[in-house]
C-alpha cells in the first residue's frame, strides 16, 4: 500500500504523504482521495491499483489466518469478505492465498462503502444470515462504524492498522483468537 501510494503520489504530483493517506484506511479509494482534497479520476485509481499489484509478492498473511480459515471450512462455518479494496485485486490476493469465502463484497456504484452498512447488509441478505449470527472483524474505526450501522457485532483486530483498541469491547490479538467468539 505504501509503495503504491508513494508511486501514485509522485506520478500525479499529489503532494500528500503516506501518513495522511493512511489516516483514511478502510474507506474506498475514491473516498480517500476526496478526504485528501484530490479529485478522483480513473487515471489515478488505475495507476494506484497497478502499482499495488506490482508488489503482490511482498504481501503476506498474518500468522494463523490460513490454518483458522481451513478450520472454518472443515467445520462448514461460512465467512465472507467485505473490503474497501477493489474486486480485481481482492480476487487476486485471495487466489494467491487460496482463500475461498462464501462471497466477496467490494466498492461498487450500487452500494456505499464503509462506514455505511450497505455491504454488510448485502452479505446478510445474500447469504441468508441473521444479524445475531453474524460478526464483522475489522481493524479500523471505519470498520467498527460499518458494523454498528449494520447492527451486527464487531471484533477489533488489534494486530491490524487501527489504534485505540480500548474503544472496542471485543478484540483479538491474532486471527485464531476468533475461536473465543465463534462456536466451533
Amino acid at each position: 500500500m505504501k509503495f503504491a501510494w508513494n508511486k501514485t503520489n509522485k506520478k500525479f504530483n499529489l503532494n500528500v504523504n503516506f501518513e495522511r493517506y493512511f489516516e483514511n484506511i478502510g474507506l474506498p479509494f475514491n473516498e480517500i482521495l476526496i478526504k485528501l482534497k484530490i479529485k478522483p479520476s480513473k487515471k489515478i485509481s488505475n495507476f494506484f491499483k497497478q502499482a499495488s499489484i506490482e508488489k503482490i509478492n511482498l504481501i503476506k498473511l498474518y500468522k494463523t489466518v490460513k490454518n483458522f480459515i481451513n478450520l472454518l471450512e472443515r467445520k462448514k462455518i461460512q465467512y465472507s469478505i467485505v473490503t474497501s479494496k477493489d474486486l480485481f485485486r481482492t480476487k487476486l490476493f485471495l487466489k494467491k492465498f487460496k482463500i475461498k469465502p462464501l462471497s466477496i463484497h467490494c466498492p461498487n456504484k450500487k452500494l456505499r462503502g464503509k462506514p455505511y452498512p450497505d455491504h454488510l447488509i448485502k452479505v446478510l441478505k445474500k447469504n441468508h444470515i441473521i444479524k445475531d449470527d453474524a460478526c464483522f472483524v475489522g481493524d479500523t474505526m471505519v470498520d467498527y462504524l460499518a458494523a454498528k450501522n449494520a447492527k451486527i457485532s464487531f471484533i477489533f483486530a488489534k494486530y491490524g492498522y487501527g489504534k485505540n483498541s480500548k474503544l472496542y469491547k471485543n478484540k483479538i490479538s491474532k486471527f485464531s483468537d476468533l475461536k473465543k467468539y465463534i462456536d466451533i
